[in-house]
């Protein structure tokens, strides 16, 4: 049972730190593009970021001052380990129920892991004097060592009891960040400019 619980919380862990991660890089995209973004989609935007990582209260009813200059509370949603809710903390907690498991994966399972955790180390250096110029380039690696891991699961892990409690907690947590960045994303009432960034940043984060 402690097995397919820690296997259960990877796969949760994984698709909440890939969904977060996603949706990240595509503000990023948005806030550096040459089409300034209007301060209500600025607000969405961001607002939606704190929903999907739990990271509260983060931008929820955040000033002018800081929908202007988000920048420094992205970087504690990205590297703080000890705010709940980080892509730090999320991955780290995912890394714990992987070592927690390690006798039911592969190898190779195992040595995407350990790219991941080197990734994860490497994000520490590439943002070590703050978000640069395209800071969704950092999160790439981490993106790509998720998407192989996740690929692994699907094609190489057997078919027993601890492949189904991941994919209960893959499927579970999709579905509720899925809910969450529609609600988030599409409810508001928007002008027609600022209702097509949205859509954008949904499908793209969302693939």
């Amino acid at each position: 049972s402690r097995v397919v619980e820690n296997l259960y919380w990877m796969g949760r862990y994984a698709e909440r730190a890939e969904a977060a991660m996603r949706l990240l890089r595509t503000v990023f995209v948005l806030f550096n593009s040459e089409e300034p973004l209007s301060l209500d989609a600025r607000r969405v935007l961001l607002e939606t970021i704190t929903r999907i990582t739990a990271t509260e209260p983060g931008f929820m009813e955040a000033s002018p001052e800081l929908l202007e200059n988000p920048y420094e509370e992205l970087l504690l949603v990205i590297t703080d380990s000890s705010k709940a809710g980080s892509i730090r903390s999320t991955l780290n907690s995912m890394l714990s129920c992987a070592d927690e498991s390690k006798e039911l994966l592969s190898t190779d399972t195992m040595r995407v892991i350990n790219d991941l955790r080197d990734a994860l180390d490497n994000l520490d250096i590439d943002l070590a004097e703050g978000l640069v110029s395209a800071p969704e380039e950092a999160l790439d690696p981490l993106v790509t060592a998720l998407v192989a891991l996740s690929g692994l699961m699907q094609e190489s892990m057997i078919r027993g009891v601890g492949w189904r409690f991941m994919e209960l907690g893959k499927r579970s947590e999709r579905a509720l960040q899925i809910i969450s960045a529609i609600r988030s994303l599409m409810t508001p009432v928007m002008g027609e400019s600022d209702q097509a960034n949205l859509l954008s940043a949904l499908l793209v984060s969302m693939e």
